[in-house]
């Protein structure tokens, strides 16, 4: 684990509401931050605390992210090097996972893309 997220504001981890447990399954992300500071985590999720530990402190990297780069400006870029690169090669991903969470989520090989 890397250093903690310093944020001006914590953001609330909720279970996932319906429509964004179809997204989150759909696509296979696990939680997703709102620029409002609502994580929605899926609901199979949710109970595990041994994935919420590091889950939550990945997402609050996000947030630290949002709060250094502006919320517009981070969106925008999250979309573009996601459309880009594709999720696992996506900088700001890169940054959250590898200080929280590369322990579950190995470094790709180059080229792949999810």
């Amino acid at each position: 684990m890397g250093p903690p997220a310093y944020l001006r504001r914590e953001p609330f981890v909720r279970p996932a509401n319906r429509l964004w447990q179809w997204f989150l399954t759909r696509y296979g992300f696990w939680a997703i931050p709102m620029p409002w500071r609502v994580v929605h985590v899926r609901r199979d999720i949710f109970p595990r605390e041994d994935l919420m530990v590091w889950l939550v402190q990945h997402e609050r990297v996000h947030y630290e992210q949002m709060e250094r780069d502006g919320l517009l400006r981070w969106h925008f870029w999250y979309f573009w090097y996601t459309w880009k690169f594709g999720y696992r090669m996506n900088p700001y991903e890169r940054m959250a996972y590898n200080r929280y969470g590369a322990h579950l989520y190995p470094e790709p090989a180059l080229g792949h893309r999810r």
